[in-house]
């Protein structure tokens, strides 16, 4: 395990790790047929023995390894997600457990990118002016596809029932979810549903390992804003790992400095250490 020096201003450690495999030994059973432990170190029994080398008594046949195909099947995935990550090394740990928290929640990585995704997230920087204006961007694509979505969706409503139904001052669900989280989230709050009404929540850094949680309160039908500062608590879910050389462990969140140039300390909170145990449980959980 190699660790690579990084500026104070990132907040992560980077962690290369060099993959080792090891083939196990010759293991054996704890007990036999009878469920008495074994004792001394008698020859193993191969899956044709039918009898036992000592005492002579017969061995009852070891049920066979179930194959691929009498494997039950996985559950089908709650549905697919995209994350689309801008900015410091700090959104790449957010991302990471992100994914792990919907991972662990049932829901499943779109293969096919944002188009592929029922829930789409943008995990955004507010460091810079262009840096916002590609978040708006890319969201732009994704609120026009969600307002097709929704047409057709009221469309078909409206040929089964009678036209009234269109009077309906609230259009129904569509099955995408627009997520724009990260500092941008942080930095405008509410108003991000003002200039992009199809948004469906809008959280800030602090709320990543909470996101499995929030989409929960949109299928309610809410439009949720989640951007206070609260204390963060240790990840229940394992990030998932954008790489399988290197890893971004957090040593702490947010700032307590109040340079004039830095946006840190406003879109992130206060300084939040971990404990020095939890960072090194992470780091050893790496391999």
């Amino acid at each position: 395990m190699k660790r690579t020096p990084t500026t104070a201003a990132s907040k992560v450690i980077r962690i290369e790790v060099k993959a080792e495999f090891e083939t196990g030994g010759d293991t054996t059973d704890d007990a036999d047929d009878g469920g008495s432990p074994r004792t001394g170190k008698g020859k193993k029994n191969s899956t044709s023995t039918s009898t036992n080398e000592k005492t002579g008594t017969p061995l009852a046949r070891r049920a066979p390894l179930p194959s691929a195909s009498s494997a039950s099947p996985l559950p089908p995935p709650k549905g697919f997600y995209h994350i689309h990550t801008f900015g410091c090394q700090m959104n790449v740990a957010d991302s990471e457990r992100m994914a792990g928290a919907l991972e662990a929640a049932g829901w499943a990585q779109s293969a096919s990118g944002a188009d592929g995704a029922s829930v789409v997230i943008y995990n955004t920087c507010s460091i810079r002016d262009k840096a916002e204006q590609k978040v708006y961007s890319a969201l732009g694509k994704q609120a026009k596809r969600k307002r097709a979505a929704m047409s057709r969706e009221r469309a078909g409503v409206a040929s089964k029932n009678d036209a009234s139904v269109l009077s309906s001052s609230r259009p129904p669900p569509s099955d995408l979810k627009l997520v724009l989280a990260g500092c941008v989230g942080s930095q405008e709050g509410a108003a991000l549903l003002r200039r992009v009404p199809e948004l469906d929540l809008v959280m800030g850094p602090h709320h990543a390992n909470r996101i499995a949680e929030l989409l929960e309160r949109v299928d309610l039908g809410q439009q949720v804003v989640a951007v206070d500062a609260v204390e963060i608590e240790e990840d229940v879910a394992l990030p998932r790992r954008g790489s399988r050389l290197t890893a971004w462990v957090n040593a702490s969140f947010g700032c307590n400095e109040a340079c004039t140039y830095c946006v840190v300390p406003r879109t992130r909170g206060a300084e939040q250490s971990r404990k020095p145990g939890d960072i090194r449980r992470e780091m050893l959980s790496l391999g």
